[in-house]
């Protein structure tokens, strides 16, 4: 990458225009007069080395490049002495006894700034991003003792002498800073890596150029010669060339960087709250933010919701807590204080009530946010709803308490019955050893079904329920199933179906669906006369269904029939069985690729169907 290249003419117009104006009027200046071209040249030269400390400076926190940091700190101190340099010129009068001081000077100058250039990759390699203070105070005790050794104590070697020209001295100080410039254009190439594309071509033409000067000043006999003129222009755009270095790399950059990093952060923010709110949504999550010292919460709609109101209803703070049941309240406000005491996250769990007199569950996790004097200011918190998760859970535990009973009745009978048998072993055989036979075959019969149930609701949960599907007619299929069942209340079976409704099932199964709705018609509609299986043809699939003009089920218990412990019996009676039925019946239906549904009414009775493929002929 070349310095002066199209891009580069675009970026930097202004700058080419400036230094095109400056190349004129010095240009004229030394037509008209050596000294005031002097005195331009340098002056441009020291504001370029104030400049140069001033970015440096300002920029010093978030400089990287140490080499640059380094150099741009001594900078100032280079143009300290240049102006000492000016004010010392011959035919300049402003600093009396000054015939030689400008030529002492300079080789001073110019030899701690190439040996800078050289330390500076020492500084860069074996230590750590120096205080900026101590170069400051270093350079600054250094160019005290330059200018005392020159203007005050006169120890400094005689460079000049009038009508002779250089001296040995001069001479030779001119090609030890030619040998230090090359070392530093060596380094700079051998560690090119550690500088941008950007700033390499500055630093690499600036030694280039500053070399071109130092050559100029070993060739001049007297102060105004064109040598010296030449030799002073190629400083000036050294000078120049540094300065672009340290501007690209201690402000320009670092400023595009940090604003690239601000859209970064920015676009990384906007994929994060995208993300959270997409897990939020889909999460049915309630996301809110409470000022502590103002009570001003705000949240989301879905917060909203699971408080039971619409997402454009305010809802502030304590009405928060109004709509707690009032035994959580004192709970929930306590676990905030202890999180907000202990930096930790509040958990609770409390029921709310909705303003339309429902009762739900609620689920809440919160932290608090500190501002720098550790004071809690806010409380970021989630919410969900988990009233159904408590309904299961309730139906769980009630499920294990029934399915405890259930299982211990049979065992206790079928206990009995064993051990009443034991004591008549001896006897000869009696119709009282038939009873408790028969008596233990019930018990055995009771708990094989219960555990059969508990079996298959494992199954269905590991999805390893195998059908053994063939191929038969349901109408001869229910004709069997009719004709085995016994019932013994004073109910009647009717059957009424199609003739030939062949199918591809699992005829173990589908038993043992159909009996389970028959024994649910005996059991809960036990004012029933009459118990109807029907078979019908319903756009290319069997419908079954088995008909009770029983008590009925009421609406709201309807949706949840079919789930997994759900009992929708009376509260006032009390039936066996583990509320599993309709659940296995319902996956059992599902595999089966069929649907399964109720229709019912509170004072006309049920109607539990469902439909099954017919076989494709």
């Amino acid at each position: 990458m070349t310095i002066f290249s199209i891009h580069s003419f675009k970026n930097n117009y202004r700058t080419i225009s400036l230094v095109i104006m400056m190349v004129i009027a010095l240009y004229f200046s030394i037509m008209e007069n050596y000294v005031l071209f002097h005195t331009i040249v340098e002056l441009f030269s020291i504001i370029i080395a104030f400049a140069v400390f001033i970015v440096t400076w300002n920029s010093r926190k978030m400089m990287d490049n140490i080499y640059l940091y380094f150099v741009g700190i001594a900078y100032v101190f280079f143009g300290i002495l240049d102006l000492l340099h000016t004010l010392t010129y011959p035919g300049m009068n402003v600093i009396s006894g000054t015939e030689f001081y400008a030529n002492q000077l300079w080789v001073a100058t110019r030899f701690l700034q190439a040996s800078t250039l050289v330390i500076g990759f020492y500084v860069m390699y074996r230590i750590k991003k120096p205080n900026a203070d101590l170069i400051f105070f270093t350079y600054a005790l250094i160019s005290l003792i330059i200018g005392l050794s020159i203007l005050y104590w006169h120890i400094f070697p005689v460079c000049f002498i009038a009508g002779k020209g250089q001296t040995a001295f001069k001479i030779y100080a001119e090609y030890a800073i030619i040998f230090l410039l090359f070392v530093t254009s060596y380094l700079l190439y051998k560690y090119k890596s550690k500088f941008s594309n950007i700033v390499y071509p500055y630093l690499i033409f600036s030694i280039i150029f500053n070399i071109l000067s130092e050559i100029c000043f070993t060739l001049y006999v007297s102060n105004y010669s064109a040598a010296n003129a030449v030799g002073h222009l190629f400083k000036l755009v050294s000078f120049f060339l540094i300065y672009k270095a340290i501007v690209e790399t201690g402000f320009i950059l670092p400023t595009a960087l940090i604003f690239k990093n601000l859209n970064d952060i920015n676009s990384k923010m906007d994929e994060s709250n995208s993300r959270l709110q997409i897990a939020l949504e889909a999460g049915s999550l309630g996301a809110t933010e409470v000022e502590l010292k103002t009570g001003i919460m705000t949240c989301n709609a879905q917060f909203k919701r699971h408080y039971g109101r619409s997402p454009d209803e305010e809802f502030n703070y304590p009405e928060l807590f109004e709509s707690m049941l009032p035994q959580y309240r004192d709970e929930v406000k306590e676990l905030v204080r202890q999180a907000i005491a202990n930096r930790s996250v509040y958990r609770a769990q409390y029921q709310v009530k909705w303003p339309d007199g429902s009762i739900h569950w609620i689920n809440a996790h919160g932290k608090a946010r500190y501002n720098e004097n550790g004071e809690a200011i806010r409380m970021v918190g989630i919410v969900s709803d988990i009233t159904e998760r408590k309904a299961f859970e309730q139906r769980k535990d009630d499920f294990l308490s029934i399915a405890s009973h259930e299982l211990k009745t049979p065992m206790t009978t079928l206990k009995a019955s064993l051990q009443l048998l034991n004591r008549i072993k001896d006897k000869p055989f009696s119709e009282m050893h038939v009873k408790f036979i028969e008596q233990a075959n019930r018990s055995v019969e009771t708990m094989s079904l219960l555990i059969n149930d508990l079996l298959n609701i494992n199954r269905l949960t590991n999805s390893n329920l195998e059908l053994r599907k063939t191929r038969f007619d349901i109408s001869k299929f229910l004709q069997q199933i009719c004709h085995n069942i016994n019932i013994e209340s004073n109910q009647k079976l009717i059957l009424r179906t199609d003739n030939e409704l062949w199918v591809d099932a699992d005829e173990h199964r589908i038993e043992q669906v159909i009996i389970n709705f028959i024994n649910n018609a005996v059991k809960y509609a036990a004012d029933s006369k009459q118990i109807v299986i029907t078979a019908e043809l319903d756009n290319r699939l069997a419908r079954i269904a088995v008909t009770d003009t029983g008590r009925g089920i009421s609406e709201d218990k309807i949706p949840f029939l079919f789930e997994r412990y759900y009992r929708a019996e009376p509260k006032e009676t009390v039936y066996s069985g583990l509320g599993l039925g309709l659940y296995i019946c319902a996956e059992i239906i599902k595999v089966h690729g069929g649907d399964i549904g109720v229709n019912s009414e509170v004072g006309k009775g049920s109607s539990f169907w469902f439909t099954l493929p017919l076989e494709e002929s």
